[in-house]
């Protein structure tokens, strides 16, 4: 018989949790997800800077050309086809490539806070898959605080990048704007790259094919599409299935667990699953199921039986059917673990 679990959506605002790496002690980490799901919290130690004293070389002391920072710059929420797109470019730069966004945009402007479209969790995942696309390099990430970068004028800006953060050039989408109010462009970015002795790559937009043919490829088309329940859309944007991750925030004591293929207790005083990402909206779907240990990275899936997994107007969710080896017998999340579902297709 399957049992209606209800799970409470993490709507919490950002909150910082302090990087605990020797090498680089002053970085921050802004998450969405609490700290018992920031597990290897050193490895994603560069995707954001401090907010104090961000203002240095990015990656640290450089021994060769080849490692010379090359920015991709963007908001990076979905890490779509358009933003491995802007990954590789930089990448071509010959240098190494990271993603550069901005910190505390919906604080500063006021935006409503909303659930991400990758778990921080997850994301050091999706960038190893775009190993191939970007010369055998892994991109990393990094945030400079919106706050304090909003009202220079775009030379300034550029002269930011270049002269503080030492990077070696910059690859942009060809409709992006940067600066006060918006007022650099494209075409600019060209003209100061050059005069501050920065590669500049423009990038052309990643577009649909097929029935959306010339729509540009987009987070916000891939939101739009989940809360439809269009996770083949959002794949096909995405480049892989789409991926949501909860996690069992129990401090201690019993874990949840999927007993008979369910999620059983969730909505208890003592254990609690929390959305790390944006659940697709309601619907049955056919998925990839599997638990994630405290303290394990979480990986690639693309083997075993797919379940299916009802998700609920109201959060609850339920996995009422598997066959493979792991969901044949109880599927315990200890605390701090996590709970991974890969979305194929709606069912």
């Amino acid at each position: 018989m399957a049992i209606n679990s209800r799970l409470r959506p993490y709507w919490r605002a950002p909150e910082l949790l302090r990087c605990t790496c020797s090498t680089r002690p002053s970085i921050s980490i802004f998450s969405v997800a609490s700290a018992a799901f920031s597990n290897n919290i050193t490895s994603y130690c560069d995707r954001q800077c401090s907010l104090e004293g961000w203002r240095r070389p990015l990656g640290g002391p450089i021994d060769s050309p080849e490692q010379t920072p090359i920015i991709a710059l963007g908001k990076f929420d979905a890490l779509h086809k358009g933003h491995q797109a802007l990954a590789s470019a930089a990448a071509e730069l010959n240098g190494m490539p990271w993603l550069v966004s901005f910190a505390g945009i919906a604080e500063v402007l006021q935006w409503p806070t909303r659930l991400p479209l990758v778990a921080l969790a997850d994301r050091r995942r999706v960038m190893e898959t775009w190993k191939d696309a970007c010369g055998g390099k892994i991109p990393t990430e990094c945030a400079i605080p919106f706050a304090e970068v909003r009202s220079l004028p775009p030379e300034d800006f550029v002269a930011l990048l270049a002269n503080d953060l030492k990077i070696g050039g910059v690859a942009v989408g060809s409709n992006y704007r940067f600066g006060y109010k918006a007022a650099g462009d494209a075409n600019l970015l060209q003209n100061l790259g050059e005069k501050y002795g920065l590669k500049v790559a423009i990038v052309d937009l990643v577009e649909h094919e097929g029935d959306f043919q010339g729509e540009v490829v987009s987070s916000s088309w891939v939101r739009e599409a989940l809360q439809e329940g269009d996770v083949a859309s959002a794949a096909y944007c995405l480049g892989r299935p789409y991926r949501l991750i909860l996690g069992n925030s129990t401090s201690s004591g019993d874990s949840g667990s999927i007993t008979n293929n369910n999620i059983v207790d969730a909505c208890t005083a003592t254990r609690k699953f929390e959305f790390l990402n944006q659940p697709p909206g309601t619907g049955q779907y056919k998925c990839l199921v599997h638990v994630v240990d405290p303290g394990k990275a979480v990986q690639h899936v693309n083997q075993g039986s797919p379940a299916l997994v009802i998700l609920g107007e109201h959060g609850e969710i339920q996995v009422v059917e598997g066959s493979s080896s792991r969901m044949k017998e109880e599927l315990a999340v200890p605390p701090g673990g996590m709970l991974v579902i890969d979305f194929l297709e709606k069912h």
